[in-house]
């Protein structure tokens, strides 16, 4: 899932910064599923928690192609990025 999915999940227009920023915002990594959200080209926002992001992604069978973005093979509507 993209953040411009969840933007569009939310019945919003535009709005995928705010939501990478309200996601890099949480004091609490465990209270959202936020490395389920990548960028629209399947690349990882460089951040703190960037590689712990992509050991999650993996422990759930995400695939990463050699680019080392997240290989989506359509939008998500269940919340991951692997659909």
């Amino acid at each position: 899932m993209s953040y411009g999915d969840v933007v569009r999940q939310a019945g919003l227009r535009n709005g995928a910064r705010t939501v990478g920023w309200a996601l890099a915002s949480l004091n609490d990594i465990e209270v959202a599923p936020w490395w389920r959200v990548v960028r629209a080209d399947g690349g990882i926002a460089p951040r703190p928690f960037a590689n712990e992001q992509r050991r999650r992604l993996r422990a759930e069978g995400v695939r990463f192609g050699r680019d080392g973005k997240v290989r989506r093979t359509g939008h998500s509507s269940k919340g991951s990025a692997r659909d």
